[in-house]
């Protein structure tokens, strides 16, 4: 029997597109109840569909209180919100950076607050950071930044939040065939990595044994890091 069968329903958060989206497909193919939760969606309890603001922690409150009212508390979330700006650090505008920071950093931030305190004891976060956060990559210079301070937040919040028995997974994708790359040309997408793959990856990690507690882990395409 696998880990999470009946342990409430999962919040996707950045659910309408890339990552997000493949996560709450796979989760949904695999009889999980799944909630999708973005600044872009409606609130549809019929589809499971919640408004949420990563930036807001009054709309992640508000958000949360509506799955449990429909759903029962969730007993796990993949945080997989955000986007980037890209440019060499010479050129690299500070309100991008600013941005960055308030999406992964601050977002991440108010989430995990309201997780801590939201979740089934017992259940698991998955946050979806990014190989920028450990590499030095062109272009990368405000984003990275971004994904590394999300990181280490992210491994001090593992360790915390051990006293509700929560499991805190980071999980950094190499590169990832998703909107992130439109507009920027020169890479060869078709040797990227699919959005369902990472999918898989993190639906194995919300069924994962509690007995077991992986706190990191990096998924690259087969030919490593693009």
């Amino acid at each position: 029997m696998n880990a999470t069968a009946d342990a409430g329903p999962v919040l996707v958060v950045g659910g309408s597109g890339g990552i997000g989206a493949a996560v709450a497909e796979a989760l949904r193919a695999r009889g999980r109840r799944c909630w999708t939760g973005a600044r872009n969606l409606p609130d549809d309890p019929a589809t499971r569909r919640v408004r949420l603001d990563a930036r807001d922690r009054g709309s992640i409150d508000a958000a949360l209180a509506r799955i449990a009212a429909h759903d029962g508390p969730p007993g796990a979330a993949v945080l997989a919100h955000g986007g980037g700006h890209f440019a060499p650090v010479a050129r690299l505008v500070p309100d991008a950076l600013r941005e960055d920071l308030e999406t992964h950093v601050v977002g991440t931030l108010h989430l995990l607050g309201a997780l801590h305190e939201a979740l089934a004891e017992g259940g698991a976060i998955v946050v979806v950071g990014s190989i920028a956060a450990c590499e030095p990559l062109g272009d990368c210079g405000g984003y990275g930044a971004a994904k590394a301070a999300q990181r280490m937040l992210v491994r001090v919040a593992a360790e915390e939040f051990r006293d509700r028995r929560l499991r805190v997974t980071l999980i950094h994708p190499g590169a990832v065939d998703t909107a992130i790359w439109d507009g920027r040309p020169g890479f060869d997408r078709d040797r990227m990595l699919r959005p369902q793959a990472v999918a898989r990856v993190i639906a194995d990690l919300l069924e994962a044994d509690r007995e077991a507690h992986v706190t990191e882990l990096t998924v690259l395409p087969p030919e490593g890091r693009l």
